[in-house]
């Protein structure tokens, strides 16, 4: 995938994410994302990651805001680390904003 961005531009990447793993980044257990590497996700960057209950099909209405301060599995020598495809994106979460179920 070809990135036409300028050097310094960043984008907001807009991710669901399961309501069990929103959590954990809520609490700064997890500190990373795994994801396809399908988009160009660039160190800088934000996500926005809004918790979706796949089994109901629904935005539970949860979201973390996120900057990508690296990125894992592009490089040769990290390929044998990260499945073929994905990458593991290392985050800083900025802002929470949790909805009581």
């Amino acid at each position: 995938m070809k990135d036409i961005r300028y050097k310094n531009q960043r984008i907001v990447h807009d991710l669901k994410i399961d309501p069990r793993y929103f959590r954990d980044l809520e609490l700064g257990s997890k500190t990373f994302e795994v994801r396809k590497d399908d988009r160009p996700f660039r160190i800088n960057d934000m996500l926005l990651l809004q918790s979706f209950d796949v089994k109901n099909q629904e935005y539970t209405g949860s979201t973390v805001f996120a900057s990508v301060v690296g990125i894992f599995g592009r490089a040769d020598h990290e390929k044998d680390y990260v499945k073929e495809g994905y990458v593991i994106l290392s985050i800083e979460i900025i802002k929470t904003r949790y909805v009581m179920d």
